[in-house]
């Protein structure tokens, strides 16, 4: 059995101008997967102080710090008003994604996992089951079981260029049954999310594969603002006597 790797319909929401990093702040990138708007606003809760982020499918984009928030909420932009996407609670610190898909049936789910280099480092590849079943996902002979719920990357990383054969299989009472296989070719210098999502508890298992392009500048320390001049200004010379 095969499957077709679904480009990532995903979107990453990642915000356009690099803000000052407050080291109590939670930095995130924001990517969706399906039909949700290429814009979003976060609003800050409870302050009411609001974000707006672009949101280009399926790669990443430099991440931005938010201001302190113990919860926001998200609302797309739409041509005509706007769209509730539900509200997240936000950890205090440390570089997240927060991933934003049409639920089944109805309404927006949200989901948010750290991608900093000791989750997501460079040249791997990680896994994220929104399925209600156990996987184990294969790099070529080497797999990774994923609880449902869970992320986590693969134990083989390389930065170089590389051809791999991926399997998933899903957890059927004591057996592993196949969900389909597939060559992925993995460019040099980037990490990849695998995000796997289902319909329902029986129903066909899919990918989304979102891609981080330049590790390099994505994963770097966020600018942070420099400090104000304070000295002051010397005084005019004294008239000579």
């Amino acid at each position: 059995m095969s499957f077709a790797l679904r480009p990532a319909l995903g979107l990453l929401v990642s915000l356009c101008a690099l803000m000052a990093a407050d080291e109590s702040s939670c930095e995130l990138h924001l990517i969706k997967i399906g039909a949700v708007p290429d814009f979003v606003t976060l609003k800050i809760l409870p302050s009411g102080d609001t974000v707006r982020m672009e949101a280009p499918p399926a790669y990443f984009l430099p991440a931005q710090a938010l201001p302190p928030a113990a919860r926001v909420s998200l609302s797309g932009e739409k041509t005509k008003g706007s769209i509730n996407l539900g509200e997240i609670s936000l950890p205090t610190s440390g570089r997240h994604v927060l991933l934003v898909m049409p639920a089944a049936g109805s309404g927006f789910r949200r989901v948010l996992i750290p991608t900093d280099a000791q989750h997501l480092p460079k040249g791997s590849v990680g896994f994220l089951n929104l399925t209600s079943r156990k996987l184990r996902c294969y790099l070529d002979a080497a797999f990774v079981e994923v609880p449902p719920g869970e992320s986590m990357a693969h134990p083989s990383i390389s930065a170089e260029r590389r051809i791999v054969n991926h399997r998933i299989l899903s957890a059927d009472a004591d057996k592993w049954k196949p969900e389909g296989s597939t060559t992925l070719i993995l460019g040099a210098n980037r990490r990849y999310l695998i995000a796997v999502t289902e319909d329902g508890p029986k129903g066909p298992i899919r990918r989304d594969m979102i891609t981080d392009p330049a590790p390099d500048v994505t994963m770097a320390p966020l600018l942070k603002p420099e400090p104000p001049v304070t000295a002051e200004p010397p005084h005019p010379d004294q008239p000579t006597k």
